[in-house]
């Protein structure tokens, strides 16, 4: 677990130390706000790009207040070095936008689609590479109050929550996988529309087997 906070606090340090080196070398006003279409809507200064290291240090701050509340509350040591490993890709996936739209603002781009990568691309590829990960960590995870896959069937029963953790664990990392393949064949905002269409029907389907897993271990058929 100490090396997981090592690297959650370099990647807060790492993003400072981007926007600062940024603010170097970059025209005092750049791209600040891009359209959905990926066209600029707004042009401001470069110090806007400090945001993003404030918004990680309070993304790291929140989870590292619900990782407290759930090691507390169930008092199950497996949670806390999962909710640290959720946040580190989490940071992670934060400190590659920050990147991706330092990058924009140096090139002085006015449409993101004039990027070798799009922006909605990058954004489902890096949710998928992300998912894969957390979700072959889920069947560690304890039932608890903040994290996993949760429903009514999972909460009611310990063997229900390991047994729904491990099937849904598989489905996140089958679907980030899929939303990758979506990102790297769909132009747009379509990656996003199939990203939405496959979590939605994972949902449904991790659901489905909590319920009918909760009524076959009480030995009904449904």
């Amino acid at each position: 677990m100490k090396k997981l906070r090592i690297a959650a606090g370099a990647l807060c340090a790492l993003s400072l130390a981007a926007a600062l080196a940024a603010a170097l070398f970059l025209p005092d006003e750049i791209p600040a706000h891009y359209g959905l279409g990926g066209e600029v809507d707004r042009y401001g200064s470069k110090y806007e790009l400090l945001i993003f290291p404030a918004f990680m240090l309070l993304s790291r701050l929140l989870m590292a207040g619900l990782t407290r509340l759930a090691v507390t509350a169930e008092k199950d040591d497996a949670t806390e070095p999962v909710m640290r490993f959720v946040t580190v890709l989490m940071l992670l996936f934060f400190l590659v936008l920050q990147l991706y739209f330092t990058y924009a603002a140096a090139a002085e781009a006015r449409d993101l689609d004039e990027l070798p990568l799009g922006v909605w691309q990058l954004c489902m590829g890096a949710m998928g590479a992300l998912f894969i990960p957390l979700g072959l960590a889920m069947p560690r995870l304890g039932r608890n109050s903040a994290a996993g896959f949760r429903c009514k069937w999972t909460l009611l029963s310990d063997e229900v929550w390991t047994l729904s953790q491990r099937f849904a664990g598989r489905m996140l990392a089958a679907s980030g996988a899929l939303t990758i393949v979506c990102a790297a064949l769909l132009p747009g905002a379509w990656s996003a529309a199939a990203a939405a269409v496959i979590f939605t029907v994972m949902f449904i389907v991790d659901n489905a087997y909590a319920r009918r897993t909760y009524f076959r271990l009480r030995g009904f058929e449904d």
